[in-house]
Order: C-alpha cells, then structure tokens, then sequence
C-alpha cells in the first residue's frame, strides 16, 4: 500500500509542476499575458510612427513645390533673400526650432518568470503533504 502512496504522490507532484509551470512558468499563462500586452503596445506604436511617416513625407513634398514654405524653412535656417539683410543684435539669441526626430523604439518587456527549482520544491511539498495525508487516512480506516 505504501508503494502504491508512493506512485500516487509521485503523480501529484508531476501535475503540480506541470500546473505551476503553466501558469507560472517561462512561457505560461502570465508571460504568454504580459506578451499579448506587449504585442498592443507595439501595434499602437506602428500606428503613431506611420502616422509620423505620413506627416513627413507631406512636408517634404511642401518642402519640394511650395516656394513659400522653403521661403520659410530656410529663414529657419538662417538664409536670407538676395535684396535682404541680415541684422544681429547682441545679447540676443534666435529660437531654434526643435528639428525632426525619429520615432523611439520601444524596449523589450521585461521577461519575468517564477524560478523553476522554486516550482519544482511545491510541488515536492505538494507529493509530500499527498503521501502523509495518504499514509495517515490508511493507518486511519485500519
């Protein structure tokens, strides 16, 4: 009878890994979550760069046959027209506008996982509590 607790217990231990595992582990139910959010975040971020993208390339296109928008970008930048002048007073500094940059790329999420000698101990503790609950109900209806 106690080999037969024995293979019993040895079971309970093997599902209750195979349990954690699968909803704690490395690829379980909670990282295969936090994945899912990931892959959200992700999908909006495309959203914004291609939306980004699009504002761009219709800036570039106003930059290439607007003759007054490049009038304006290149005061920006600091050029002047052929009967104009430049006037610079001390002490005082011209706003730079910020330029164009790029979208960010978005870090990896962070990979968590419950340690699996941490499972593999529940569920030796699991088998162990099965066996003496198993051993003590037999000594019990004896």
């Amino acid at each position: 009878m106690a080999v037969k607790n024995l293979g019993l217990s040895a079971a309970i231990a093997v599902w209750t890994y195979l349990l954690l595992t699968l909803v704690f582990g490395e690829r379980g139910m909670i990282a295969y979550a936090r994945l899912s959010d990931y892959r959200d975040e992700l999908s909006y971020h495309i959203g914004q760069l291609n939306e980004r993208q699009r504002d761009l390339a219709a800036a570039a296109e106003r930059l290439q046959s607007d003759p007054e928008e490049i009038r304006i970008e290149a005061r920006r930048m600091g050029y002047v027209g052929r009967s104009e002048g430049l006037i610079r007073i001390p002490g005082h500094s011209v706003p730079r506008a910020d330029s164009e940059t790029p979208g960010e790329k978005l870090p990896p999420p962070a990979r968590w996982s419950a340690d699996r000698s941490l499972l593999r101990a529940l569920a030796l503790s699991a088998a162990l509590l099965a066996f003496f609950a198993l051993q003590t109900m037999r000594r019990d209806s004896k």
